[in-house]
């Protein structure tokens, strides 16, 4: 028994061997956190709104999607010379996401960045774009807050403290330049012992506003979301989506900076809870933010399963098969003056 498991660890290598402790961890927090999620509800007032709730859980897992394709625009624009794999990326990020749930939240890093070298990309471009969207994601989730929240509740209401949210979309759109960014993402890698960016190595602009636009879209649609549990527990209108909008994003960013917290567990949670209890009561709002967290568990287990089995049946096996570079012979046309055929030795990747 030892000699055969000593043999799989010398086939397969050391890094797929943690690539699947990493694996079997992420799928016990996340299940972990399920359970715990599903023991502080009311059994059956989830079976009475369960179509609001299935509603919600399916919004949740599209705004994971826009995440994903955010990271994939900047991949294609650092990585331009390579060949498109957008189908496998996202099935990278969908395996990845629940790192989240491992505190410390490095298995969500590194996972993206580990099954993308297995998919053909260097390490680089995935670090740095790993880097650019965290960093996007607090900047525009701050932007989106602020805005709806403003929006929510006034300029006025509440004095000198919502006009300082009124400022805040304009301090974070201003991080967005290349000059301010390029200092965010260099602080970002040496916080992860990464070497600064070299010149050119920023994704242009024109990717920085698209991914900048599919993280304003997650917020939307997980605004959306918990405007539907909103208004299964505590009868929300139309009017308190720009609450729940503002109040979940960022409660988000406090989750994402309090990074030691498993997907921002109990710090999004108590933020969004104070931030929705200035229009519902206390009881509510946090009946609101214990739903919000069992059902977005639901949403990324389902998400995991699904891209498993998409990754079975297209055959692409992101997660279980190494990429090989292998020489290929190929042969050469001949020439219009009717040279002889010459044998290059070429590289070709695996798809």
């Amino acid at each position: 028994m030892h000699l055969a498991r000593s043999s799989w660890i010398r086939a397969h290598g050391m890094r797929a061997t943690i690539a699947i402790a990493l694996l079997g961890a992420m799928l016990w927090f996340a299940s972990r956190s399920l359970v715990d999620g599903a023991g502080s509800v009311d059994t059956a007032a989830l079976v009475a709104d369960a179509e609001w709730f299935a509603l919600a859980t399916g919004l949740f897992m599209l705004a994971t999607l826009c995440l994903g394709a955010a990271w994939i625009v900047l991949i294609e624009s650092v990585a331009a010379a390579e060949p498109h794999r957008r189908g496998r990326l996202m099935l990278a990020f969908s395996y990845s996401w629940l790192g989240r749930y491992v505190p410390g939240t490095l298995p969500f890093f590194a996972g993206k960045v580990y099954l993308g070298t297995r998919i053909g990309y260097g390490t680089r471009p995935l670090v740095v774009t790993t880097a650019v969207q965290n960093v996007l994601e607090i900047l525009v989730s701050t932007v989106v807050g602020a805005t709806m929240i403003v929006a929510a509740q006034g300029l006025t209401a509440g004095g000198g403290r919502y006009i300082v949210l009124a400022l805040l979309p304009s301090v974070a759109l201003a991080a967005l330049h290349p000059s301010v960014l390029r200092r965010i993402v260099d602080a970002s890698l040496r916080i992860l012992r990464r070497e600064p960016l070299p010149d050119g190595a920023l994704p242009p602009t024109c990717a920085l506003m698209a991914a900048s636009f599919f993280v304003a879209t997650n917020q939307a649609i997980n605004g959306v979301a918990l405007w539907i549990i909103l208004r299964a527990v505590g009868g929300a209108s139309v009017d308190d989506i720009f609450l729940a909008t503002g109040a979940l994003s960022l409660a988000g960013v406090a989750g994402i900076l309090v990074v030691l917290v498993p997907a921002g567990l109990g710090v999004r949670d108590g933020a969004l809870t104070a931030l929705l209890a200035s229009r519902f009561t206390v009881e509510v709002a946090a009946l609101a933010a214990i739903m919000l967290r069992l059902l977005m568990v639901i949403a990324d287990l389902a998400l995991f399963v699904l891209a498993f089995i998409i990754d079975v049946v297209a055959g692409t096996h992101v997660a279980w098969h190494a990429v090989r570079t292998k020489a290929a012979l190929q042969t050469v046309p001949p020439s219009p003056a009717s040279a002889p055929p010459v044998t290059a030795v070429t590289e070709r990747r695996s798809a």
